[in-house]
């Protein structure tokens, strides 16, 4: 299997501009398996400290039941967010973790937590929404983990569990913000993605970043690799011809990209 992903991948130069570590990690599998890969993070990731950030969130959720569920929207969210349940110790040995799609669940299992749920198709809101588990949580206390952006399915999921009956708790934990490159390393970039046979964005926001650092620099993309559909069709919205939703968990975006 391996053998046949390297075969079919020899001719792939692909691009990711994901944060790190998520985009040297992609790299470094991409080469193993044979493409030729480069990193060029357009975004950068911090995230909030968890001391403070739980003793933020305290009052509000001791007023409030034992939360059943805590859900993470993205590797990052479980990053930073772990830690902050971690410090909750009231509610972290009673909420079911619930991870946006297979990436998010494997960094779940990496930092020794137990992921209850994972979307079986699509690493999306509307596939979880759409899970047994979220059809009668009527009642239910609900703790989503995300960064500061609305941008994606974010208001989507928190908007239809309230609307389903639960209490929704949002807690920030980290934000992404865009990477302004220097004139030298624009000109890198440009040509990067000019000859790239593919080119890896894992956010709304991604695409923005592109947008600071070049108008037309999007359009330049010959072949786009995204994680959602919604991400998808803001891309065709501006103006990439071509564009692929794959998994990022690092064996299926292997396989995945190998068949295209």
């Amino acid at each position: 299997m391996a053998d046949n992903a390297a075969s079919g991948l020899a001719a792939c130069r692909v691009v990711v501009i994901r944060p790190e570590p998520q985009a040297s990690k992609m790299v470094q599998a991409l080469m193993a398996a044979g493409a030729q890969a480069q990193a060029i993070p357009l975004l950068k990731i911090s995230g909030r400290s968890a001391i403070t950030t739980a003793n933020q969130y305290r009052a509000q959720l001791s007023a409030l039941d034992v939360p059943t569920k805590v859900v993470y929207v993205s590797a990052a969210a479980v990053k930073y967010g772990v830690p902050i349940i971690r410090e909750l110790t009231l509610f972290s040995a009673h909420a079911q973790n619930i991870a946006i799609g297979a990436a998010t669940a494997n960094h779940l299992t990496k930092l020794g937590e137990t992921c209850f749920i994972e979307p079986t198709q699509d690493e999306d809101s509307e596939s979880l929404l759409a899970d047994p588990a979220f059809k009668n949580i009527a009642g239910q206390t609900i703790v989503l983990m995300s960064g500061e952006s609305e941008a994606g399915g974010r208001k989507l999921l928190a908007d239809t569990l309230m609307k389903r009956g639960a209490t929704v708790v949002k807690i920030v934990c980290y934000k992404r913000e865009a990477i302004k490159l220097s004139d030298t390393d624009k000109l890198a970039l440009h040509a990067s993605i000019a000859n790239a046979t593919h080119v890896v964005a894992g956010s709304i926001e991604t695409l923005d970043a592109l947008a600071v650092n070049g108008d037309q620099l999007i359009q330049r993309i010959q072949y786009l690799l995204v994680p959602h559909a919604r991400i998808a069709a803001m891309a065709k919205a501006r103006g990439v011809a071509r564009v692929s939703v794959l998994s990022f968990d690092d064996n299926k975006f292997i396989a995945a990209l190998a068949e295209i």
